[in-house]
């Protein structure tokens, strides 16, 4: 159905689908999660939210890490960054896919969790080195947050080294140096 509903266009055709759906599957675990699917398609978040928190409460193993990670980045997307943060860490650490790793620190991060982000981004860059986004929130959190501008420096050079082709490391060298 996730294909099928990618592909309509008529929002008639797909209530209808909807409806059958609900009617012929309200306990199925795949038929909610493509309801869920196409509710954030539609732009009817909460409804999705709670679709996911039903599914969460029904479902275990691995099947849920991947709800919980959906959910989260539902909120992420929203701007909800103090949900996402709390979903995230439920089924998150350090030695996740690099995408959620990048989402729970800035989540932790804009959600005003300084130092639970500052925690996680450097237990991530000494398991996988420095790692854009994670690091670059690190040096913020240490530069602007805690003053601690040779660690930021030290950090924005190593960025640097990996990715040189970012002007934006530069700068930031630049900036704290002077």
């Amino acid at each position: 159905y996730t294909t099928l509903f990618r592909s309509l266009k008529n929002f008639e055709v797909i209530e209808t689908i909807i409806k059958e759906i609900k009617e012929k599957w309200p306990n199925n675990e795949d038929a909610l999660l493509i309801l869920a699917h196409q509710n954030q398609r539609l732009g009817q978040n909460e409804a999705a939210i709670e679709i996911y928190k039903d599914l969460l409460e029904r479902t275990s193993g691995q099947r849920k890490v991947a709800m919980q990670i959906e959910l989260a980045n539902l909120y992420y997307s929203l701007s909800e960054y103090g949900k996402a943060a709390q979903e995230y860490s439920q089924v998150v650490d350090e030695t996740a896919e690099l995408e959620s790793l990048q989402r729970f620190v800035t989540s932790l991060y804009k959600s005003g969790q300084i130092s639970e982000a500052l925690s996680l981004a450097q237990k991530i860059r000494a398991l996988k080195g420095a790692v854009s986004v994670i690091t670059e929130i690190e040096i913020v959190i240490l530069g602007s947050e805690l003053g601690d501008l040779p660690e930021a420096k030290k950090l924005s050079i190593q960025l640097y080294e990996i990715e040189p082709e970012n002007y934006w490391h530069r700068i930031r060298i630049a900036e704290i140096c002077c």
